[in-house]
C-alpha cells in the first residue's frame, strides 16, 4: 500500500488487493480469517487517524472487477 498527498493537503491510501482463491470464507484457514481481522482493525484506525479509506473483503478472483469498479465510481 502506499498514500498518494494531493496538492490540496488531502491524503489518498491506495492498497493492493490480495485474493484468497476460495469461494466463500467457511473454506478459509484460521491464520487466513486471522489476517483478515487484522486488516479490518487496521483500516478502522486509518479511518479514526482522518484517512478516507475502506475495507472490502474479497475471496476469489471474480469479485476484483466489482470492487474496483466500485471504488473508481466514489
Amino acid at each position: 500500500m502506499y498514500v498518494v498527498k494531493k496538492d490540496n493537503g488531502e491524503k489518498i491510501l491506495n492498497v493492493i488487493i490480495e485474493t484468497k482463491d476460495v469461494e466463500n470464507q467457511t473454506s478459509l484457514r484460521g491464520i487466513e480469517l486471522a489476517k483478515i481481522d487484522c486488516a479490518r482493525v487496521f483500516f478502522n484506525q486509518l479511518t479514526i487517524d482522518g484517512y478516507k479509506v475502506e475495507f472490502k473483503t474479497q475471496l476469489n478472483n471474480k469479485k476484483i472487477r466489482q470492487i474496483i469498479d466500485e471504488a473508481l465510481q466514489l
